[in-house]
C-alpha cells in the first residue's frame, strides 16, 4: 500500500510537470534533472517530492514547445506508472492469496 502511495504522489506531480511543459514556450532545457524523493518517517505519513534541477544550460524557447525534455519526461512517466500498477497487482496477488477481499 505505501509503494502504490508514493508511486501514486510521484506520478501526480510528474503530469503536473508534464503539464507547465506543455503549456510553456519560454524555454528549452537540456541535460537538466527531475529529482525524484522519498520521505519516510514512522510518525508521519510517506511522502514522495519532484523537483526540477540543474539548469545550467537553458536556453531560449522562441515560442517553441520542449518536445524533446517532453520525450524524456513521459518516458520517466512511463516507468512510474508500470512501477505503480505492478505494486498495486502485488498487494492484490497477496490479499487473494492470504484470503482477503
Amino acid at each position: 500500500m505505501e509503494k502504490s502511495f508514493v508511486a501514486r504522489q510521484t506520478l501526480e506531480q510528474l503530469c503536473k510537470l508534464r503539464k507547465w511543459f506543455n503549456s510553456q514556450r519560454v524555454y528549452h532545457f537540456y541535460a537538466s534533472s527531475i529529482l525524484l524523493v522519498y520521505e519516510a518517517c514512522m510518525e508521519r505519513p510517506p511522502n514522495a517530492f519532484v523537483k526540477l534541477i540543474d539548469f545550467s544550460h537553458v536556453f531560449p524557447a522562441n515560442g517553441a514547445v520542449d518536445h524533446n525534455y517532453l520525450f524524456g519526461l513521459n518516458n520517466v512517466i512511463n516507468i512510474v506508472e508500470k512501477c505503480w500498477d505492478s505494486f498495486d497487482s502485488a498487494s492484490y496477488r497477496i490479499a487473494l492469496n492470504s484470503g482477503i477481499n
